[in-house]
């Protein structure tokens, strides 16, 4: 990486959310340092963490079946933990607690993958893209984060998704 690359990165992990999400929706100013932006997923409308530093957490408690804590991009420390095979996220201050099931994607056990990866899909709707290729790797075994990346980006900005919004509008 290069010295301007560096300082940029750490200039941008160090503001405040709503500060860094401009700085990262600026194309320009990505492009001149070669930043790629970082996906945030929303808890509850609480709790927002970094999907890169989210994703592992998850993959270990479904390994592990224990209790995996996390950080937000505040700091504070959370559980993310798989019970009753539905995968629970708890904060810090244990006012929310979240159960987060279109994750199961990110199981090792190949049945609990699929099943979740045809739910997940099923939910998308016709109008999603052809996904058929992750399904094929899905049965293969564990997605990679691209994969998972793509998957969550149509959930979360795809037709579906913007017609929930609507609805939820009118």
């Amino acid at each position: 990486m290069m010295k301007e690359q560096l300082l940029a990165e750490y200039f941008c992990n160090h503001q405040p959310f709503q500060v860094r999400s401009r700085l990262l929706e600026d194309r320009d100013f990505i492009s001149s340092y070669g930043l790629r932006p970082n996906a945030v997923i929303t808890i509850g409308g609480k709790i927002r963490v970094n999907q890169k530093d989210f994703l592992p957490a998850i993959r270990k408690a479904l390994e592990k079946k224990g209790q995996i804590k996390f950080s937000d991009l505040d700091g504070k420390k959370h559980i993310v933990r798989l019970e009753n095979g539905h995968i629970q996220v708890k904060s810090s201050s244990k006012e929310l607690e979240a159960r987060l099931d279109n994750f199961l994607i990110l199981s090792p056990d190949r049945k609990e993958r699929m099943k979740s990866l045809k739910q997940l899909i099923d939910n998308l709707g016709p109008m999603a893209p052809d996904l058929s290729n992750i399904i094929v790797e899905a049965e293969k075994g564990e997605l990679n984060y691209d994969q998972i990346d793509l998957l969550l980006n149509e959930f979360s900005r795809g037709v579906v998704s913007a017609q929930n919004r609507l609805k939820k509008c009118i």
